[in-house]
């Protein structure tokens, strides 16, 4: 099977919390030019993307969140891509208590659609990702707003180019960032319903 340009790819970032907790965070990614390509090449492109979106947080993520793998679905012919690894990273590396699970760093995107609004969550983080008053650290703010402008900005893996979006059955077209902003609150994960969201 080959990913033709214009795919869209759904990616889920498996990760766990305690070797017990599922923490998944899920993407789309479109193929926006270099296609075709086999799906092999794609997945060792969608895991080299997911390390640049990981790494500034890595530092600020639980020691006690494995990163396990990375499972892609090209959701345009609806057909599985190959599972990967993660290139490198292994764990969070932020010691101390960690935050609860389901409590985390959110960052929402603009889009050319003032009614849609693309949203990731970001966690597991720990006790000192908070501020004296409860909020965000500085620092894990600056971290976030690094990992987002990866996302606004196409990933380029030698020609092959990757867009961050929502394919949304609302626009009937795949829409991507324009911009973002991370609140200095934390908000709180849920598990999304089947079929709903990114």
């Amino acid at each position: 099977m080959t990913v033709q340009t214009g795919d869209v790819i759904r990616v889920a970032a498996i990760m766990d919390f305690n070797s017990v907790d599922d923490v998944i965070n899920t993407f789309q990614l479109r193929l926006s030019a270099g296609g075709p390509q086999p799906e092999a090449v794609v997945g060792q492109d969608v895991a080299d993307y997911l390390e640049f979106i990981y790494g500034p947080l890595q530092g600020h993520i639980s020691n006690q969140v494995g990163f396990r793998r990375i499972r892609s679905v090209n959701i345009t012919q609806d057909l599985a891509v190959d599972d990967t690894t993660w290139p490198t990273l292994v764990a969070g590396t932020a010691a101390g208590e960690a935050l609860p699970p389901g409590v985390a760093a959110v960052s929402n995107f603009t889009t050319k659609y003032p009614k849609i609004t693309l949203r990731k969550f970001w966690g597991v983080m720990t006790e000192a990702a908070n501020d004296p008053a409860g909020r965000l650290s500085s620092a894990l703010i600056a971290a976030i707003g690094t990992t987002m402008a990866v996302l606004i900005n196409p990933g380029n893996f030698s020609g092959r180019i990757y867009e961050f979006g929502y394919l949304s059955p609302v626009a009937g077209e795949f829409v991507i960032p324009l911009g973002g902003l991370v609140t200095s609150i934390w908000g709180y994960n849920r598990r999304r319903k089947q079929g709903k969201g990114s």
